[in-house]
């Protein structure tokens, strides 16, 4: 909706992609549907193109561009001898468009058991994306379980549900 944009055109949520390593599509990097190529961009709803990346580089988007990683070639990246490609995202929302996980009590820096309870809760979170098998599967339930009645009801209910699921 309209309303997931501030009045001047920013939006209430966006990521931030750092690439660790050079991202290319031969190791993977990131495709997206260019904006000026979606029409339906600002309803939320074509051309696409890597985001290919030097490490170090970094790109900011909206939650409406849509984009994806691309798997990346063993083989090419052997005859090629690159490395895989590492990366960190942060995203960052409105607090009127998506509550937090947590409370902000816990901020600036959370505690070492909240911090790994939400590496696996964001793990379970992406499950339809890339099945990480049974036994981390295991393992980031036990991570987010600990620390579970810190988190918020719908993110704990999310995890959870990812969590059965895949069971």
């Amino acid at each position: 909706t309209a309303s997931a944009f501030e009045e001047d055109g920013s939006p209430q949520y966006a990521t931030v992609w750092i690439a660790l390593t050079d991202a290319t599509p031969t190791n993977s990097c990131l495709y997206c549907v260019p904006k000026g190529l979606d029409p339906g961009y600002l309803a939320g709803d074509g051309g696409q193109g890597p985001l290919q990346m030097q490490a170090g580089g970094l790109v900011s988007f909206s939650h409406r561009l849509l984009h994806w990683g691309s798997a990346g070639s063993a083989t090419a990246r052997g005859w090629k001898d690159e490395p895989t490609r590492m990366a960190l995202s942060f995203s960052m929302a409105a607090p009127a468009l998506e509550k937090p996980y947590f409370s902000r009590e816990y901020l600036p820096l959370p505690p070492v058991g909240l911090r790994a309870a939400l590496v696996g809760g964001l793990a379970l979170q992406y499950v339809q994306n890339e099945d990480p098998g049974p036994v981390r599967r295991k393992l980031y339930y036990l991570c987010f379980h600990a620390s579970r009645s810190l988190f918020g009801a719908g993110f704990a209910h999310t995890v959870q549900t990812n969590y059965v699921y895949m069971a």
